[in-house]
């Protein structure tokens, strides 16, 4: 289990991968697309910030998406199919 708290202020500083220092992302896999699309919509509807929503990894079929957890480290779900 993960919780992510909303901050009462905004974190200090945006991610920029070309300048900060540590983790430049947590990546969780999921169970199924479904999955995928569940996550994004309570997250949305939570109000955190999206980076982008369920989209193909490069040429796919793994499909995933990116968010930013309260304090700024970004969070990515991906769900890759098994062939």
């Amino acid at each position: 289990m993960i919780t992510l708290w909303k901050a009462k202020s905004d974190a200090p500083n945006k991610f920029d991968k070309n300048i900060n220092v540590g983790l430049h992302h947590l990546a969780l896999a999921v169970d199924s697309l479904n999955d995928l699309n569940t996550i994004y919509n309570k997250i949305r509807q939570q109000g955190f910030d999206v980076e982008f929503s369920p989209e193909l990894l490069r040429e796919g079929p793994a499909k995933h998406m990116m968010c930013y957890e309260p304090s700024g480290i970004r969070i990515e779900f991906i769900y890759v199919p098994n062939e």
